[in-house]
């Protein structure tokens, strides 16, 4: 089964001018997952508490964001 991402964090749509014609280019940059996790680490990090190794944080950084998602999705 495939991870919920969440869809793109900031999506933004874009005209660029290419060659006299003007072309619809879609950035979609970071996605929600990676942005929570990363926010998620951050937190850990300026916490000295924590006491992990890089892999420890990353795991446990993406465990805090997909529970953000599964919350965001459930229904009241």
């Amino acid at each position: 089964m495939a991870t919920n991402d969440g869809g793109p964090a900031f999506p933004c749509r874009v005209v660029e001018h290419e060659d006299g014609c003007f072309v619809d280019v879609d950035y979609t940059g970071v996605s929600i997952r990676d942005y929570m996790a990363a926010k998620a680490m951050q937190g850990m990090l300026a916490n000295h508490e924590f006491n992990m190794t890089h892999a420890e944080y990353a795991t446990e950084a993406y465990r805090h964001a997909d529970a953000m998602l599964a919350a965001r999705e459930a229904k009241p």
